[in-house]
């Protein structure tokens, strides 16, 4: 065979850490054809490498070359340590595009680190055909903040929510693609689905959607092909196909609610936990991991600030019947099964105990005691998608009450906004607000059947002095808002 290069004797050094060995290199058609101590055929071109290394090209895959190739094209200081590819814009800058009248912003943000660049109105594709020619290789990336700059200059605004949903679904899109394509490299036979291939169809509520319906027909139709399918969680599409994603810890609702559409045969949540615990074992070293509990008791502790589950993704298991397991995605041990209650379930009076925090505390004083009051309070704050968690009102004086609520810390000053000119309308005297108070849970569903535990746990925290600010109480939980500052001690 006529090889195109034969790069003859040299000290072949592979990049495996192996020592290097004196042998030809051949190349054909742009590619390395055959490697040995001392090849046959002849060559259209014959380099003698006698006491020089041969390497493959090294990858620099984040670089600033951009600023540094147009002063230093032989780029000596790569070439000299076997990089042959750079990998540029990965720092979220470039230098172009620039659009009409933003050139002056751009090389104020940049050009300080490089002032000898020509900052001018230019596409990225004309900014490509006027970069020179290099030592290197080079694959240019647009960088996000430059087309940042470019779109909003350095105005610091919060971004539409629409947008936003766009964004924060990509992660979970790459992960799905990334890990069928692992799959398929072992062996197997992966296919890699967004939310919307997997026929998630969501309300219009973007960051926060809730699930209407589930189209699974491609999802079967895969399966029976024998594919692995591996579905993006945390997102959907509303039905004129917006992107939404499902909130926090959306992925378990995901798995939810495709196992129980799909009758899977079983369902695991692999997490970063070996499972539920009595508590967080991060403050209570002594907390244990418990290996079943009803659906009604893992909602309340997950509503109540425990993160190992999104308690929306609870509610849909419980009302579709779907038993799953939290389990650890480190060990092969099991984890906490959760299931439909069974009677010697309230043998255990108290399962857990759960803390959330970061939590702020509203009260509206001088409330008129009518029918309907309430109703216009809580018909604003759900307009704007704030999920209220405790409510208490108190006992009616003089045809006036006082209404308190909790929210979380991140919807307060919204929350604010939204109430001001409420309570003026409807003649109540003032809005008290508070940040820095926790919500600290005890659950189980042996309350329904045993007392005394509401008791224990006011004479627990009084003894160590911790002030009791709210009370919520159901058949199965006792809840109550102190001061942030006291959450762990409590």
């Amino acid at each position: 065979m006529t090889w195109d290069i034969l790069i003859h004797r040299g000290t072949v050094i592979d990049g495996s850490g192996s020592p290097g060995i004196i042998g030809d290199v051949a190349l054909h058609a742009g590619r390395i054809a055959a490697l040995g101590p001392a090849l046959a055929g002849e060559a259209k071109k014959v380099i003698d490498a006698t006491g020089l290394a041969v390497t493959p090209g090294f990858i620099d895959i984040k670089t600033h070359s951009d600023f540094v190739l147009p002063i230093n094209p032989k780029a000596e200081s790569k070439v000299r340590q076997g990089v042959t590819t750079e990998i540029i814009g990965h720092c979220g800058f470039s230098v172009a595009p620039v659009l009409p009248g933003k050139a002056e912003l751009l090389a104020d943000y940049l050009s300080g680190g490089a002032p000898w660049l020509p900052f001018r109105e230019m596409s990225f594709p004309q900014y490509l055909d006027t970069f020179p020619a290099v030592a290197v290789n080079t694959g240019m990336l647009v960088g996000h903040n430059t087309l940042r700059l470019m779109v909003r200059g350095l105005e610091d605004r919060a971004p539409t929510k629409r947008e936003l949903d766009i964004l924060l679904s990509t992660g979970e899109r790459a992960a799905s693609a990334l890990t069928a394509m692992a799959v398929n490299a072992l062996g197997g036979r992966a296919i890699s689905l967004t939310g919307a291939q997997a026929g998630i169809l969501t309300d219009r509520n973007h960051t926060k959607a809730h699930i209407g319906n589930i189209s699974p027909k491609q999802i079967h139709d895969l399966l029976s092909d024998n594919y692995i399918v591996i579905v993006a969680g945390f997102q959907g599409q509303t039905p004129e196909g917006e992107t939404t994603t499902l909130g926090r810890g959306g992925s378990d609702l995901t798995a939810i609610a495709l196992a129980g559409v799909l009758n899977a045969e079983a369902c695991q949540i692999f997490t970063d936990v070996d499972g539920v615990f009595t508590c967080d074992p991060r403050i209570v070293k002594e907390a244990e991991k418990l290996h079943e509990m009803a659906y009604d008791e893992l909602l309340e502790m997950a509503s109540s600030g425990a993160k190992v589950m999104q308690s929306r993704a609870v509610e849909f298991a419980k009302k579709f019947g779907v038993e799953f397991e939290v389990r650890s995605s480190f060990k092969k041990s099991s984890g906490t099964i959760a299931r439909q209650e069974t009677p010697s379930m309230e043998d255990v009076v108290v399962r857990g105990i759960s803390l959330d925090r970061h939590q702020a505390k509203l009260s509206i004083a001088g409330v008129r005691d009518e029918p309907g009051i309430a109703g216009r309070i809580f018909s604003n704050i759900a307009a704007a998608h704030i999920i209220v968690d405790m409510i208490v009102q108190n006992a009616s004086i003089a045809g006036t009450t006082d209404l308190s609520f909790t929210i979380h810390e991140d919807e307060l000053e919204n929350a604010r906004k939204i109430l001001m000119p409420v309570v003026g309308e409807i003649g109540a005297k003032r809005l008290n607000t508070m940040s820095g108070v926790a919500k600290l849970s005890v659950v189980g569903i042996g309350m329904r059947s045993h007392s005394g535990v509401a008791a224990r746990l006011f004479a627990c925290l009084g003894r160590a002095g911790i002030n009791i600010q709210m009370v919520s109480t159901s058949e199965i939980k006792i809840a109550v808002i102190i001061d942030e500052k006291e959450a762990e001690r409590a």
